[in-house]
């Protein structure tokens, strides 16, 4: 027998076309489609992305509305476009501090001041580290060829 849907319900339909009978009622978190229940992709009239562009679900959470605010240059994240802080998932130094950068570039996630004797330049990878001071400012130091006050580190 032919099935079909009538709102969230599953309907069959007579072998006469007379009448129909329920078969199913969707649970909470499903919405019908094709004569079944299906499990709904997006919390209804919730925020979402759809790509980089903010939009919202559907009434019956089977997708995306179509349209919405295409996000450009900033990154859609949770249904609303951010702007984009830093490269994602690495590692720079702001501010004399060594900081990670979100997943998603938007924020920063964590940041920790370097200790004694290091500060926050460039590691031995190329990627920002906590590194050993080369010289004490204001103090001499030794070349080959003389001895000079070494200059502040920025």
């Amino acid at each position: 027998k032919p099935q079909y849907c009538f709102g969230k319900i599953v309907k069959s339909c007579a072998a006469d076309g007379l009448s129909a009978t329920t078969v199913k009622t969707c649970g909470a978190s499903e919405y019908c489609e094709g004569g079944q229940c299906l499990a709904q992709v997006c919390t209804p009239g919730g925020a979402v992305c759809s790509g980089n562009t903010a939009t919202v679900c559907k009434a019956d959470g089977s997708g995306y509305e179509s349209g919405g605010t295409p996000c450009g240059s900033q990154k859609c994240v949770a249904g609303g476009c951010k702007a984009v802080q830093c490269q994602p998932a690495t590692l720079f130094c702001q501010d004399g501090k060594l900081k990670t950068c979100s997943p998603d570039g938007t924020s920063v996630a964590g940041e920790k001041a370097c200790g004694a004797g290091t500060y926050c330049g460039t590691g031995a990878g190329g990627d920002a580290a906590c590194v050993p001071v080369v010289c004490e400012p204001g103090k001499p130091t030794c070349t080959r060829t003389s001895s000079e006050p070494s200059a502040p580190i920025a």
